[in-house]
C-alpha cells in the first residue's frame, strides 16, 4: 500500500471515530398543536419548533451523558410539559416515537430503566398521598404527611442500594445528584456515599458537581466563617463583606425574575429600615442582565447594598450551593453563619426580632 492509500485509510478511520461521538435523537412526538422541544443537557439546549410533532437534533458528545427531551404546546406553555424524558446515551442514533425509544448503544439507559422500574411505584405514590394531602385537613391531613415522609424516607434508601450496587457505573452519580443530595441533610452521609463510588468516576462531569455541591454545603453549615469576597455596587463604588465586620449581615440571593423574591421585598424592607442599625442586608443579583438588575433596584427602590452576578458572586453563588430563591444567610458579627433560610420564610423574620427587638430604635 503507498503513502497516499494510508494517508486516506487513515483519514476515513479518523472520520468514522469522530461520527460515532455524534449523538442523533430523532422521532416524532404525536400532537395535534404546534410543539416547542428542546433537547438539552444542562449545558447545551438544541430547540426545535413545528406542526408535525417531528425532530431531528445532531450534537458533538458532551461530558454530560444525560440528555432531556421536553415538548410544550407552543400556544400554551403555562399548560406543562407535553413529553419530557431523560435519555441516557452519549454516542450512536436515539430513535423515539411517543413512549417508544430505541438506541443503537442502550447500555447507559439499561441501567437507567432498572432504576425506575423499581422507583416508578414510589413516584405514583407521592402524586397520590399528596392529592390526599391537600385535599384533607386536621388529624386526616397529619396523617397524609407522615405518610409522605415515610414515602421520601424510602426513596432514599432505594436510590441510596442502587446507587452503592452500581458504584462503578456512571449512571449512578446522576442519581446521587437527582435522589440523595437534595434528600439527605446530613454532610457526612453525603460524602460517605462519594467516597464509596469507584475512584474512576472521579473525573467524570456529575461526580464533579456533586463534590462541589458537597463543598457548597459545608460553607453552610453554622458556625463557619463567611465567604469573603469584594465586588462593584449598582453605584460603582468598592464593596467588600470584610468591612462588615461588628455588625450582624444578610446574604440575600435574588433575582428580578424570581417571583418569591419579589414579593419578599415590602417585608424586607420593613425590617431593614427597623433594625439596619444592627444588621446589613447585601442583595446578590442572580442570572440576569446588569440593564434588568439595576432596573429592578430601582422599581422595587431596594436601599440596602446590592451587587451583581459577575463573576466573583457567581463564584460565591456555588460556593454556597445555592440552587433555589430567595436563598438568606445570616450572618454574626464576627462573620460566622447563623442560619440559611430558603425560600421567602417568617422564620427569618422572627429570628431578627428575637435578635434585635430590645435593640430597636
Amino acid at each position: 500500500m503507498n503513502k497516499t492509500s494510508l494517508l486516506l485509510a487513515f483519514l476515513c478511520v479518523c472520520l468514522v471515530d469522530a461520527f460515532s461521538q455524534d449523538i442523533t435523537v430523532k422521532g416524532k412526538i404525536s400532537t395535534k398543536d404546534s410543539l416547542i422541544i428542546i433537547l438539552t443537557d444542562g449545558l447545551k439546549a438544541d430547540t426545535a419548533i413545528n406542526n408535525t410533532g417531528e425532530f431531528y437534533f445532531i450534537r458533538k458528545r458532551s461530558p454530560c451523558l444525560r440528555l432531556t427531551l421536553i415538548a410544550w404546546p407552543l400556544n400554551d406553555l403555562k399548560a406543562g410539559a407535553r413529553y419530557d424524558r431523560f435519555l441516557f446515551a452519549d454516542r450512536g442514533v436515539v430513535t423515539i416515537n411517543d413512549s417508544s425509544i430505541t438506541m443503537t448503544n442502550p447500555e447507559y439507559q439499561t441501567i437507567y430503566n432498572d432504576f425506575t422500574k423499581w422507583f416508578d411505584p414510589l413516584q405514583k405514590l407521592r402524586s397520590e398521598l399528596s392529592d390526599k394531602y391537600s385535599s384533607s385537613s386536621g388529624e386526616e391531613r397529619q396523617g397524609y404527611g407522615k405518610l409522605m415522609h415515610l414515602r421520601d424516607e424510602m426513596e432514599i434508601k432505594l436510590a441510596t442500594s442502587f446507587v452503592l450496587a452500581h458504584k462503578d457505573n456512571i449512571v449512578s452519580p446522576y442519581i446521587f445528584g437527582e435522589y440523595l443530595f437534595p434528600g439527605i441533610q446530613d454532610i457526612a452521609k453525603l460524602k460517605a456515599i462519594y467516597d464509596s463510588l469507584d475512584k474512576s468516576l472521579d473525573t467524570t462531569y456529575p461526580m464533579k458537581l456533586i463534590a462541589k455541591a458537597i463543598k457548597g454545603r459545608e460553607n453552610m453549615v453554622t458556625g463557619k466563617m463567611a465567604l469573603n469576597f469584594s465586588a462593584i455596587t449598582n453605584t460603582g463604588q468598592q464593596f467588600s463583606l470584610a468591612s462588615l465586620k461588628g455588625k450582624y449581615v444578610l446574604l440575600d440571593f435574588w433575582g428580578s425574575w424570581c417571583a418569591a423574591c419579589v414579593y419578599g421585598f415590602r417585608k424586607m424592607k420593613q425590617y431593614y429600615n427597623l433594625y439596619k442599625s444592627n444588621i446589613e442586608f447585601v442583595g446578590i443579583d442572580c442570572q440576569e442582565s446588569d440593564e434588568k438588575w439595576k432596573a429592578a433596584i430601582k422599581k422595587y427602590q431596594l436601599t440596602w447594598t446590592q451587587v451583581s452576578n459577575n463573576e466573583v458572586i457567581n463564584g460565591l453563588k456555588k460556593q454556597y450551593d445555592v440552587s433555589s430563591f430567595p436563598t438568606k444567610i445570616l450572618l454574626d458579627r464576627e462573620g460566622r453563619l447563623v442560619q440559611v433560610y430558603v425560600g421567602e420564610t417568617e422564620d427569618f423574620y422572627k429570628k431578627l426580632d428575637d435578635l434585635f427587638k430590645l435593640k430597636a430604635k
